[in-house]
């Protein structure tokens, strides 16, 4: 089994970050995905011992001058898994590829079923309360064609879970 955690949307709020990272560390998390805004924020997860895959948000230089990837794949057992922060990113040929999408932006946690794939928005770590929603952060479980997802606040409390199985789609957890 993989287990991966999914943050998005930090812009800079370390203290969040931090208390999501007691979390992660608690549940003996070593590799995490930072789906951007703000970039330079997943240098703090670095920093405290994580494996780091991420991309830029919009907000970030490097996401307009293009000089980072925008949307990056990677397998997971039997899974294709691709990271971006905006949907607006995403092209049919992605659709196609990828079993679960990680996205941000929105700063809502979400995880929904998209014709034959999982979409996953971890929330967002900006503030204790944002756009009307919880500060939040995902976990995903992978385990040849299933992936369980959790979304946790930064304290550790449990606000949300599913079960996706390729081919048969998004399920209660």
């Amino acid at each position: 089994m993989v287990r991966i955690g999914v943050l998005a949307d930090s812009h800079g709020n370390l203290a969040l970050l931090r208390e999501a990272m007691t979390v992660l560390r608690e549940l003996s998390l070593g590799k995490v995905y930072h789906l951007g805004d703000n970039y330079e924020d997943a240098q703090e997860l670095e920093a405290g011992g994580f494996s780091v895959l991420k991309v830029p948000g919009i907000y970030h230089p490097l996401y307009a001058k293009k000089q980072v990837p925008r949307k990056l794949q990677e397998r997971l057992e039997d899974l294709e898994v691709l990271l971006t922060h905006a949907e607006k990113d995403l092209r049919a040929e992605d659709l196609q590829a990828a079993d679960v999408i990680l996205v941000g932006h929105t700063h809502r946690f979400e995880i929904r079923l998209d014709r034959s794939r999982v979409v996953i928005n971890p929330g967002q770590l900006k503030a204790p309360l944002d756009v009307g929603r919880p500060a939040s952060f995902a976990l995903l479980e992978v385990e040849e064609k299933t992936c369980n997802v959790k979304i946790f606040s930064p304290q550790g409390e449990l606000l949300a879970t599913a079960c996706y199985r390729k081919p048969d789609g998004l399920h209660e957890a």
